[in-house]
């Protein structure tokens, strides 16, 4: 589980679970590749994302709140 913090805009706050297939889903964004991203890698996206369509200077922090790791058989 991870949480995204997008400054000045609490709407879009949210804890998300990271799927299967390494995607989040945010508003606006819909899915999102976040698998194999480190925290601060991941911020730098959603930044870059949120900057192309709506936002001026967005500012995103991401933490970690939970680690499961999915095994397979």
């Amino acid at each position: 589980m991870l949480g995204i913090n997008v400054f000045e805009a609490p709407e879009m706050n949210r804890d998300v679970r990271v799927s299967a297939s390494g995607e989040i889903s945010l508003p606006l964004l819909g899915a999102v590749a976040a698998g194999g991203f480190t925290p601060r890698e991941l911020e730098t996206a959603l930044e870059e994302l949120l900057h192309q369509k709506y936002m001026k200077d967005p500012h995103v922090g991401v933490f970690v709140r939970d680690m499961q790791a999915i095994r397979f058989p």
